[in-house]
This record gives structure tokens, sequence and C-alpha cells, in this order.
């Protein structure tokens, strides 16, 4: 069963993953843990982690805008800002 701090992460991890489209994010019970997976490449996955949403959010704002940067620059879009 789950805890309510659980519980209340998945719900945030829910919501990361609501603004996030290109990314897979969770909860992990195991490791007690958000993570996510960056998923425009499947020859080149990018793992983040970390113990709080804000951290998770930072992080992967961090790898789109690298993966933005090294884009050609007439595929470039603008990378999402905020949650």
């Amino acid at each position: 069963m789950l805890s309510r701090a659980d519980a209340d992460a998945a719900r945030a991890a829910r919501q990361v993953q609501d603004h996030a489209p290109t990314w897979c994010v969770i909860w992990s019970l195991r490791f007690r843990r958000f993570e996510a997976w960056e998923c425009t490449d499947p020859a080149q996955c990018r793992t983040v982690h970390a113990t709080s949403a804000a951290e998770l959010w930072d992080r992967m704002r961090q790898i789109d805008l690298d993966l933005w940067r090294t884009r050609p620059r007439g595929d470039r879009t603008e990378p999402t800002t905020a949650p």
C-alpha cells in the first residue's frame, strides 16, 4: 500500500509528465526518487533522477536545453520552460 508521501510524489510525477511530452516520468517506489527518461531519440536515451519534482524538472530542462543547442538551426523550436 502506498504511503501518503508516495501518493503525493506519484501525483507530482504525473504533473511533471503532463508538461514534458517527450519524457517518461515516474516516482520510483523502489528507490524513493523521481526518475525521467528523455524519449526523442531511442538510440540515445537520456535519464535523470532527483529527490524532488522541482529538482527533476530543472535537470530535465537542462537536458532539453542541451539538446536544443545541438540541433541544426532550422530544426530548433524553443524548449518548454515551466510546468
